[in-house]
């Protein structure tokens, strides 16, 4: 999936959540509604709870706080559940636009000026030095933006859209190492020169050494 798919995704996941958590009652009365339970001393009957506080020499018993059973099970268990899942999705999301941060302005290449091009690519070349070259990166993105504008004209685009490798690196050859792929994508480059050759020999040559069977 693409990573702006995914965060806005998460976005509306979170804020679907930050939604029903004012939602209580209407969840606690479709829950009744499916037990066929009226309302009973343990849901309604007022309980008295002490609030666990330290007491000091000047400082009398703590005042009792009634809750019902509604109260408590918003208070102790709804309302945990969807903060904790909150936080952990906030965490997730977090990640992902990070990264999204980072890789978006590809999308946006047909429509990016020089100067922006250059900032982006010298923030990500910064972030993976010892991967990228800024300067060719700058070069590569400016070629780019004019093959997109060429191909893609005015359709929207998105980060499959532009893996240039997802021919030859596909997800049934997720495993693939850096030598067979850089291999794969030579002869991907030189097809027409590939085309041409006679492969024949070399196949038969190939099999004779590799067969495991004997001839009788």
């Amino acid at each position: 999936m693409d990573l702006y798919i995914a965060c806005s995704l998460l976005n509306s996941l979170e804020l679907y959540l930050l939604d029903i958590r004012d939602k209580f009652d209407e969840f606690l009365e479709k829950a009744k509604s499916f037990t066929d339970i009226c309302e009973s001393e343990s849901t309604s009957e007022p309980r008295n709870r002490r609030r666990s506080v330290k007491l000091t020499r000047f400082e009398g018993e703590s005042e009792h706080t009634q809750f019902t059973g509604d109260e408590k099970l918003k208070i102790e268990i709804f309302y945990p559940i969807i903060d904790s899942l909150c936080s952990n999705l906030k965490t997730r999301k977090t990640a992902y636009e990070t990264v999204n941060d980072n890789f978006k302005f590809f999308t946006a290449l047909p429509n990016m000026t020089y100067e922006g091009i250059k900032e982006c690519c010298e923030k990500l070349a910064r972030k993976y030095d010892q991967d990228i070259s800024a300067e060719n990166l700058i070069s590569e993105c400016l070629h780019y933006k004019h093959y997109l504008r060429d191909t893609r004209k005015n359709e929207e685009l998105f980060i499959p859209d532009l893996y240039l490798l997802k021919l030859i690196k596909s997800d049934h050859r997720s495993t693939m190492s850096q030598s067979r792929l850089n291999h794969l994508s030579l002869m991907s480059i030189e097809s027409d020169l590939l085309k041409s050759i006679d492969f024949d020999e070399l196949i038969s040559n190939f099999a004779a050494k590799k067969s495991r069977k004997k001839v009788f």
